[in-house]
């Protein structure tokens, strides 16, 4: 996929006005064209286990549909472009039809300007990733969409991925013990290093791509004074959501943690991780 035709497909979808029962079918085709990934009767000509327009009874009575279902996959509902200030109605509709929907581990809700999509696997935290018709330029956006809809398991938390930040908060609890001894606020150091443990934590589950916290980590090893200079740029994309160098889509973290973008100096022995 070249992004040429990538931002062909956002420029088409940018123009539409088409309300949402004449857009749901013919841009989701166009979607799986973009991914490069059959579309629901290419898959499943019979529309046993994925279709359009998936017949379902509501949790406290009354019929509807899904507008793109895919057994132990997805399911996805449009809502008219430009119509509504939320997406929250089209994801109570998907709720409504859960026990119908045989609990796929990922929801969909757009209005083809925008896109968020919940990845709910049982014992773990619900992960949300909202963008707009215009991320779809960057491949890391198209990636995740295409693991949404053909393959959920690929963005499964694993129980590894928390013994992993649980070794790592261990580690980043003793540099900080050795940080305060130099003279720096507990307060301060207690909050810096809250926001690495959760950017670590945020890469283990695919939240931050490729690696970002790590390759800072081990850039800063060569270069200890540069540290700050490399992760404050970061927060800052935490805070906001965007890109942090080329093909890295930040989503936004909200909750207040990411306010600022404050950085302790660390030396070479403290990026040991």
């Amino acid at each position: 996929m070249t992004i040429s035709a990538a931002q062909e497909f956002v420029d088409r979808w940018e123009r539409s006005t088409v309300n949402e029962k004449g857009t749901a079918q013919p841009h989701f085709i166009d979607l799986c064209r973009l991914l490069g990934i059959k579309t629901p009767v290419e898959a499943d000509p019979h529309g046993a286990w994925y279709r359009f327009e998936k017949p379902l009874k509501k949790e406290g009575g009354g019929a509807g549909f899904a507008d793109v279902w895919r057994a132990e996959t997805f399911a996805w509902e449009y809502k008219s472009k430009d119509r509504y200030a939320t997406l929250d109605d089209a994801l109570t509709q998907l709720r409504l039809y859960k026990s119908d929907l045989g609990n796929p581990p990922v929801l969909v809700v757009s209005d083809i300007a925008r896109f968020e999509v919940y990845i709910e696997f049982n014992g773990f935290k619900t992960r949300v990733e909202k963008f707009t018709n215009a991320d779809l330029v960057n491949a890391a956006t198209r990636d995740l969409l295409r693991a949404a809809l053909t393959d959920p398991q690929q963005l499964r938390p694993s129980e590894k991925t928390f013994t992993i930040t649980e070794k790592i908060a261990k580690q980043f609890g003793e540099v900080a013990k050795l940080v305060e001894r130099r003279g720096h606020d507990p307060h301060d150091v207690a909050h810096f290093f809250m926001k690495l443990l959760f950017c670590m934590f945020a890469e283990d589950i695919g939240l931050l791509p490729n690696h970002l916290l790590s390759e800072t980590l081990r850039a800063a090893v060569f270069n200890p004074d540069e540290f700050n200079a490399l992760i404050r740029p970061l927060f800052r994309e935490m805070r906001t959501g965007g890109y942090w160098g080329p093909g890295n889509r930040i989503p936004h973290f909200n909750g207040g943690l990411f306010d600022d973008d404050f950085a302790i100096p660390l030396k070479v022995d403290d990026l040991q991780f």
